[in-house]
């Protein structure tokens, strides 16, 4: 995942690994579940209460799957990358120049780095 993150694979590598984890996180979906929902039914508490708790394991992982990969960045083109890295670089020193009190120094440094910042925030072809 962190060669993804770091541009050092392809594009359609990078889909196939997004789709293998979730082709794994469904290997067990489809029997699991049926079988789970059907020891619901059954008059023993013990076995009821094991079920229950086995899906509630299986849903909340599969949730959790899904919220770490909405969160995962796939940098695609090389600018991307470059300004991930850059950022990545910077944000020690932004997060200790933020809660300290600035020298002059520290003031224009900071200054250069948040105006670095707004200058990736504009698109290539935009005038202003």
């Amino acid at each position: 995942l962190l060669a993804l993150l770091h541009g050092r694979v392809e594009h359609g590598a990078a889909i196939r690994f997004m789709q293998g984890l979730f082709a794994y996180s469904d290997y067990l979906d489809g029997g699991l579940v049926d079988t789970l929902l059907d020891l619901t039914h059954y008059d023993s508490d013990e076995l009821v209460l094991a079920a229950i708790g086995t899906l509630d394991r299986f849903h909340s992982s599969h949730n959790d799957l899904f919220r770490k990969a909405v969160q995962a960045q796939v940098l695609l083109a090389p600018d991307s990358v470059r300004v991930n890295d850059y950022v990545v670089q910077q944000l020690p020193l932004l997060r200790r120049l933020s809660t300290a009190k600035l020298t002059a120094a520290q003031e224009q440094e900071l200054g250069a780095m948040l105006a670095k910042f707004t200058e990736f925030t504009a698109l290539p072809d935009d005038p202003d």
